[in-house]
């Protein structure tokens, strides 16, 4: 949220990349997408990730859009 302020950021052209719950529940609260990555540190557990990825590759290409 802090980061999105500073730069004027609407938070539904932003993407939040994570690779645990916690991740997920940080960007429900924070407003924006949450993208899972699948190769990452957990599971989800009934989350529903508006992305997920195999590979940095993957999601790289959302972002450079």
């Amino acid at each position: 949220i802090y980061v999105m302020q500073k730069m004027n950021a609407d938070p539904h052209s932003c993407v939040y990349i994570g690779d645990s719950r916690v991740d997920a529940e940080t960007s429900i609260n924070a407003g924006v997408d949450f993208a899972w990555v699948r190769y990452g540190y957990d599971v989800l557990s009934g989350e529903k990730p508006a992305y997920e990825f195999d590979s940095a590759r993957e999601w790289g290409a959302l972002i450079s859009r």
